[in-house]
């Protein structure tokens, strides 16, 4: 989430593009006119380093992908690391090739639907049969030693996973980064959407690869305002920017997490069975990242001992493309060498562990790798499980003196002691789309941007610790919980927190997204039928990891999600996805702050080492 996924899967995947991608359509040879074997070539008076050729690897249905291998020229058997991508199978070439040269196979393939691949797309869900096909196409191969591992980021780690849990006798170790979770991080979070949908659903329709259509962010903030300016409700948002997709269309109709989306996840005995050397990555200010670490804490949670003492966890530095493709400048922030990790080289040091016996990356020094950034820090530390990475939560209480506490310019205060009693409201119209453009879009120093907090007037609260004398660490998640009345059928929540240091500069940390009706479970939708205060627990923060500038404070802000990159709750009793200006509802939000259940935020506080 490192808040929505929306602009920062289109900013960091055209980041990819422009790293990797040669933006070539992908339909120049015919899927049909490859050969579905590979063959080596007569021995030649040359000694070749490499074979690469194009195949077709046939599925059970009938359906082809298309390939581009490459193996060694040794000609022996050899385990066979594989990929596959909606994307362009072609951007994993300089990569394959270092693979190969090291003495592995290296094959990426497009998924069915895209590039040379037969057939139609079933996003996420044609993905487990076709992965699970490849894999055991590949070992029939005379390359191959009957050992394949996988790797890959975003989508290429949803694959990773559903490869993992449906099982295969040959896929000995995975390497997800940046995973996508179906229905929990993509294409919504906490069930609230973001018309970002629009944009990937209709790239990934047909063929073609358009980066130069798909990194055109002013496009897409002019498209997405004059859809809000117009009222357009967020089910016909994809034919309003220019792409009318059946698949939109049908993940716009699942408006929580139902069986539809439970059934393109592993279950719990799935989870349960994977027991293979497992290197997971994910970053702080990765979009995919509560997608990524709820793989591996259910993975921590179901599977047997050997299968958790397998699995490493690394956390860097990183945005969605830089868990691939590191950089020295994060949302603004600088990351000095970027955070110092060479991840190709990591890869094969991993496959060479994981597939070969050869010794552990010394970098993985304990199973969760974390980088803590700021000043003073910058640096990679170990911890043994995800719990031990971060400290015992540090409660503080909002408390509004007196005031109203809903503008940056007069705060709260969030307290260490709880008050006897109080009361705070604010006031949200959401055909009020005057500050909409103001929210965040994930590209340049999104880190640095405050003009939405300090916007803020009478339609959302804001609450700020003292500042700290010393320096402190942020490490982990936060968490909120507190009574909150609202007196329409639902409304939408987000919540934020900030550092902010000395000289006034704000540094964005970690984010929530909630809608009320879903308050009970992600899987219940219950109109609010009073206005009386009822529990509510904020508990799918995104992670950050930073050491605090003493004399720096923390701003806590929570409000309505009022912008052109969320998708507009109206605050009405019929689906969010309908609704349109007409059905709109303002709602007063009423939060108890005080008495027996305190408003409460949990920060994961503790001093700096």
């Amino acid at each position: 989430m490192k808040s929505q996924i929306v602009g920062l899967l289109l900013g960091t995947l055209v980041a990819v593009a422009g790293c990797a991608m040669d933006n070539r359509s992908g339909n120049s040879i015919a899927v049909a006119d490859l050969p579905t074997t590979f063959s080596y070539p007569p021995k030649s008076a040359v000694e070749r380093s490499l074979f690469v050729t194009a195949l077709s690897a046939p599925m059970r249905d009938g359906e082809a992908l298309a390939v581009d291998v490459i193996v060694p020229g040794s000609r022996q058997p050899a385990p066979t690391i594989v990929s596959i991508t909606p994307y362009n199978r072609h951007a994993a070439y300089n990569f394959c090739k270092q693979i190969a040269l090291q003495g592995f196979n290296c094959l990426s393939a497009d998924t069915r639907g895209r590039g040379d691949s037969t057939g139609r797309e079933a996003t996420f869900a044609s993905d487990v049969n076709d992965t699970i096909d490849l894999i055991d196409w590949v070992t029939e191969q005379p390359f191959s030693n009957g050992q394949v591992a996988m790797m890959g980021s975003s989508y290429g780690g949803y694959n990773q996973w559903m490869a993992a849990a449906k099982g295969s006798e040959h896929l000995v170790t995975i390497a997800p980064g940046a995973s996508v979770y179906p229905g929990f991080d993509f294409p919504m979070v906490n069930n609230v959407g973001y018309p970002y949908t629009s944009i990937w659903t209709g790239f990934t329709e047909g063929r073609s690869v358009n980066f130069s259509l798909f990194g055109d962010f002013s496009y897409w903030s002019e498209a997405f305002a004059d859809a809000l300016e117009q009222g357009v409700p967020f089910k016909d948002i994809d034919a309003f920017v220019g792409f009318d997709t059946p698949l939109y269309e049908e993940w716009t109709s699942h408006r929580m997490i139902d069986d539809y989306w439970k059934s393109l996840n592993p279950t719990s005995e799935e989870m349960a069975g994977i027991e293979m050397p497992i290197l997971s990555s994910t970053g702080w200010y990765d979009g995919a990242q509560i997608g990524a670490l709820r793989y591996y804490d259910e993975h921590m949670e179901f599977a047997s001992d050997a299968g958790k003492e397998g699995h490493y966890l690394m956390i860097g530095p990183y945005e969605h493309a830089g868990v691939l493709f590191p950089t020295e400048r994060v949302g603004g922030l600088f990351v000095p060498e970027a955070g110092g990790v060479d991840i190709p080289r990591l890869t094969m040091e991993w496959m060479a562990y994981a597939v070969l016996g050869a010794p552990r990356p010394s970098f993985l020094r304990d199973r969760v790798m974390f980088y803590v950034m700021g000043e003073g820090a910058n640096e990679w530390r170990a911890a043994p499980s995800l719990e031990a990475m971060s400290p015992e939560p540090t409660a503080f209480f909002l408390a509004a003196d007196g005031g109203d506490a809903t503008s940056a310019g007069a705060p709260g205060l969030l307290s260490a002691t709880p008050t006897d009693s109080g009361t705070i409201q604010y006031v949200y119209d959401p055909t009020d789309t005057s500050k909409a453009a103001l929210g965040m879009w994930y590209t340049g120093d999104y880190a640095l941007k405050k003009d939405d907090v300090e916007a803020i007037d009478g339609e959302g609260f804001v609450f700020e610790t003292t500042p700290f004398q010393d320096v402190v660490e942020f490490i982990g998640a936060p968490r909120f919980e507190a009574m909150i009345g609202i007196d329409t059928p639902d409304t939408d929540f987000q919540l934020r927190v900030y550092e902010i240091e000395p000289d006034g500069t704000s540094i964005y940390l970690a984010e929530s997204r909630a809608r009320a009706r879903h308050r009970l479970s992600p899987s219940s939708d219950e109109l609010i039928d009073t206005s009386e205060p009822l529990p509510y627990t904020f508990d799918v923060f995104s992670m950050n990891g930073r050491r605090l500038k003493a004399g720096s404070k923390l701003r806590f802000v929570f409000g309505p999600p009022n912008s052109i990159y969320v998708e507009r709750n109206y605050n009405a009793a019929k689906p969010v996805r309908e609704q349109t200006p007409a059905d709109a509802q303002t709602v007063t939000v009423t939060m108890l702050t005080g008495g027996e259940n305190p408003a409460t935020l949990y920060l994961p506080l503790q001093p700096a080492e």
